[in-house]
């Protein structure tokens, strides 16, 4: 059976479960002002990951279906998922049509804290905005 969007953001999802630093969680936790889920996970070793993911992913799959797997890793509510999500269309924006836009727009309300606006902004958005 072929690979679904919803079964790539389950793998990934327990990648992230698995690769867990408990011990790291309260020394991310100190950067934010609220509560956040987080699986202790430093950004470089998350980047490399989903790096490695998003390119396995992009030859077998088009853009669309990496861009379902981000918008159902997205909807989580674990810091790391959201993060993953972004690096998974980090350097695609170029390729992104007005209808993925409007997808990333549905982004906007669930952001929770400045970790998920800075990477939406700085990693998705921003390359649009030198231009």
């Amino acid at each position: 059976m072929p690979a679904s969007p919803l079964s790539i953001a389950n793998q990934i999802r327990r990648a992230l479960r698995a690769g867990a630093r408990p011990e790291r969680t309260s020394s991310v936790q100190r950067f934010f002002t609220e509560k956040v889920d987080t699986y202790g996970w430093h950004a470089a070793d998350l980047r490399r990951a989903i790096r490695n993911s998003r390119r396995e992913l992009l030859k077998e799959h088009d853009l669309a279906f990496v861009l379902s797997v981000a918008d159902l890793v997205f909807s989580g509510s674990n810091n790391e998922e959201k993060t993953a999500a972004i690096f998974l269309l980090e350097g695609l924006t170029e390729n992104l049509d007005d209808a993925d836009f409007v997808m990333l727009e549905s982004w906007l309300p669930p952001i929770g804290n400045w970790s998920d606006h800075e990477g939406l902004v700085h990693y998705l958005l921003g390359p649009m905005m030198v231009e």
